[in-house]
C-alpha cells in the first residue's frame, strides 16, 4: 500500500443525504476533498467546523487519493497554506454559489472570498504555489479538482 504523502489530495464519496445530492449536483463522483497534511493528518473545511486538522483515517474507506507530480518544496507550500487558513470559519455562501455555477453555468461575480469551502480551501492552497488548477473556474466544487489532470488517482483509500 501507498503511503499518503504532503499535498495528497483525499476525495470522500458520500455517505450521507447532502453528500449524494453534492454529487448529483456537480456531476461527480465526490462529494468533499481534504488536504494530506502529513501521514498522519488532513486539513479540510467542512460544513458546521472550521477549518481544521483531522486524522487521516477519517475517510479510510470511503475515499480515493489523488496526487501531482510535484517536489517537495511545492507539497510544502501548498500545505503550510492551507494549514494557515486553520480557524477561519466554513462558506456557506460559496456553496450557493456553486449551486448557480452548477445548475446554470453561470459564474456568479463575487469578487473574493474568505471562508472556504472544502474545494476551494485547496484550490486556494495548490494555486498558491504557482501551480495551474481548474483554469477558468474560481471556486471549483471536488469533481472539478478531480477531473482537472494536475492530480491523478493512485490508490482506494
Amino acid at each position: 500500500m501507498l503511503t499518503l504523502m504532503p499535498a495528497d489530495l483525499v476525495f470522500v464519496r458520500g455517505r450521507s443525504l447532502i453528500d449524494r445530492a453534492i454529487e448529483e449536483v456537480t456531476h461527480s463522483l465526490y462529494s468533499h476533498v481534504a488536504l494530506v497534511v502529513d501521514a498522519e493528518h488532513l486539513v479540510e473545511a467542512q460544513g458546521a467546523e472550521r477549518v481544521e486538522i483531522v486524522g487521516a483515517d477519517k475517510y479510510s474507506g470511503c475515499a480515493e487519493v489523488y496526487r501531482a507530480d510535484i517536489d517537495d518544496a511545492t507539497r510544502s507550500k501548498i500545505v503550510a497554506n492551507a494549514v494557515a487558513r486553520c480557524g477561519q470559519p466554513y462558506g456557506y455562501g460559496l456553496i450557493a454559489e456553486e449551486l448557480v455555477r452548477e445548475e446554470t453555468g453561470v459564474q456568479l461575480p463575487w469578487s473574493a472570498h474568505s471562508h472556504p469551502i472544502c474545494s476551494t480551501l485547496v484550490a486556494d492552497a495548490i494555486r498558491s504555489a504557482g501551480l495551474p488548477l481548474c483554469q477558468g473556474i474560481a471556486y471549483p466544487a471536488p469533481g472539478d479538482i478531480a477531473r482537472d489532470g494536475l492530480y491523478h488517482a493512485v490508490w482506494r483509500y
